[in-house]
């Protein structure tokens, strides 16, 4: 009987080899309210149905335009037990920015993966939202379900919301192209001016308006037209040689005024 039973088992196995059993990882993205001009936190709950493991990457994705990531927290109570993994945010496409989490420090008894730090752009009350699109332990693909994810931003609780202003750049630091967002209280004309860190002329959307791209959230905005009263976002293009360093960032709104922003090169 013994015989027939190893026959039967070795059997099996040529059919149906063994395979490993990837469990579906679990994780919860509560919705969140977040605040304009301030540095918020979105907790990244879940667990690992797993013993060991030596890395994980998420890639998350969402609206840059609406959302500022300014950094992961980890730590001995996370699944990611660095303080401050790496991350890349990729900005090709603004509306579906990816955000990419690394880390090589895990503790897999844990149901919090790690803590986002974040700022909201939004410059008017805005809902989008933090969707996860890829997870991967020791460079093996994991099924997952997700859960919650709805983001509100809140634009300034004073009236009128229609105020004009200009972000910093992002991302930051950058390399090719800056991306600010902006918004004027009434039509205008607009001029966009660079400065280095010494107060010295570099370009403007006049010299070189091939480097600036203006827009809202349906058509691309020629910069030789009167911009009306709205939210816009700008694309700089940055020249091949220009050097890293501090950079300034001058919007003319001529029947506003000037507003300043800044942001950094590093090639």
């Amino acid at each position: 009987m013994n015989k027939i039973k190893k026959i039967f088992v070795a059997f099996a196995l040529l059919i149906f080899p063994l395979v490993p059993i990837r469990s579906i990882v679990y994780v919860s993205i509560p919705d969140t309210i977040i605040n304009r001009a301030r540095n918020d936190t979105i907790p990244i709950y879940g667990s690992l149905n797993l013993t060991k493991a030596n890395k994980i990457q998420l890639v998350f994705q969402f609206n840059a335009y609406l959302l500022d990531i300014k950094g992961v927290l980890g730590g001995e109570t996370s699944i990611i037990e660095e303080n401050s993994p790496s991350f890349e945010v990729r900005l090709n496409n603004l509306y579906n920015a990816e955000l990419v989490i690394t880390s090589f420090k895990i503790k897999v008894q844990s149901n919090l993966f790690f803590k986002l730090i974040v700022e909201g752009l939004a410059h008017k009350d805005s809902v989008d939202s933090l969707k996860l699109i890829s997870l991967s332990v020791s460079d093996t693909l994991h099924k997952f379900e997700v859960s919650g994810g709805k983001l509100t931003i809140r634009g300034p609780t004073v009236i009128p919301i229609q105020k004009s202003y200009i972000s910093n750049g992002i991302p930051l630091p950058a390399d090719k192209i800056v991306n600010f967002n902006f918004g004027i209280e009434k039509a205008s004309f607009l001029s966009f001016e660079v400065f280095n860190e010494n107060g010295e002329f570099i370009f403007s959307s006049q010299s070189n308006p091939d480097k600036f791209l203006a827009k809202n959230r349906s058509e691309i905005l020629p910069l030789n037209q009167k911009f009306e009263a709205g939210d816009y976002s700008l694309e700089l293009y940055l020249p091949i040689e220009i050097a890293t360093g501090l950079y300034f960032l001058r919007l003319k709104a001529y029947s506003i005024g000037t507003f300043n922003s800044k942001f950094l090169v590093v090639k």
